[in-house]
């Protein structure tokens, strides 16, 4: 038996080298371009551009190096990323897009996927994704969180949702849901311009509150180290109760070097084991 529990432990340990190795690698890629973005703000809080509605130099820089030296972006996954962008900002379908993508270099797919897009999105009433299946909203009780009115808002009277919609996924879980009853709530773009990383987080503009902040959002087929990238309720709940128990902790440390990017809050839609997905929101003035 104990021979038998010594050879479990070596699997276990083996196991958790080579997954902390990979997440080892992303985890200090991202945390860099978070660093760049905070270190290279002249206020180390990034606004949008008011007039250009353009993502400011210090996040573009940020994110332009994130998609250049991404060790796991290989050439399938920086054509599937560049038609993406190419599909929503030039018309063409993505099969379309996806066969010029082929014919692309490196160099080119990359410039491709630092562009700006017009990100896709719905809106559905609260009261109906309700009667579909589980509705949960949070949001961060240790902040202000007005970047939230972006997924979250009253329209009429009628409490909303409006669920952002990764170009890599081809229909998200609440529009599989209403497909399902056999409702329809068409998608919608323009007020927000979006940028890819090399994660399913997307970086954001609200051009009407000139207002640039993070979403990440449900991918069950990502780029990039880790292919497996579905967002559920259950990662929001556990990414915005971290956030919080760090405010806490700093709160009642005053002097503690402890930061972490702050999330704002999240909206999650789940109807039984069929669908499901979540969207967190958060903060780029996290390490200010």
């Amino acid at each position: 038996m104990e021979k038998a529990r010594n050879a479990n432990e070596n699997r276990a340990i083996i196991a958790s080298k080579k997954w902390s190795s990979a997440h080892r690698t992303w985890a200090i890629l991202h945390l860099a371009v978070v660093a760049l973005i905070f270190l290279t703000s002249s206020e180390g809080r990034p606004a949008a551009n008011a007039d250009t509605h353009e993502f400011p130099a210090n996040v573009t820089r940020a994110l332009d190096l994130e998609i250049d030296f991404n060790p796991g972006l290989d050439s399938y996954s920086l054509q599937r990323m560049a038609a993406a962008v190419l599909s929503r900002t030039t018309g063409v379908t993505f099969e379309e897009a996806r066969n010029q993508a082929k014919r692309k270099s490196k160099k080119e797919l990359q410039s491709i996927i630092k562009l700006e897009f017009p990100i896709e999105f719905v809106e559905v009433p609260v009261r109906v994704l309700e009667k579909l299946g589980d509705v949960t909203i949070k949001e961060n009780s240790f902040h202000k969180n007005p970047e939230l009115a972006a997924i979250r808002f009253n329209k009429d009277g009628i409490e909303m949702v409006r669920s952002f919609i990764h170009p890599l996924n081809e229909k998200s879980a609440i529009e599989k849901a209403l497909e399902a009853a056999q409702m329809s709530f068409p998608r919608r773009s323009g007020e927000f311009t979006a940028r890819l990383t090399s994660s399913r987080s997307v970086y954001v503009i609200n051009k009407n509150a000139d207002s640039l902040f993070s979403i990440k959002l449900s991918l069950p087929q990502a780029m990039g180290l880790f292919k497996d990238k579905s967002y559920l309720s259950r990662h929001a709940q556990f990414h915005l109760m971290m956030s919080e128990l760090i405010e806490k902790h700093n709160q009642l440390h005053p002097d503690s070097v402890l930061d972490f990017q702050v999330e704002s809050g999240f909206t999650a839609f789940k109807k039984g084991n069929q669908f499901e997905e979540a969207q967190l929101v958060r903060k780029l003035d996290g390490f200010a």
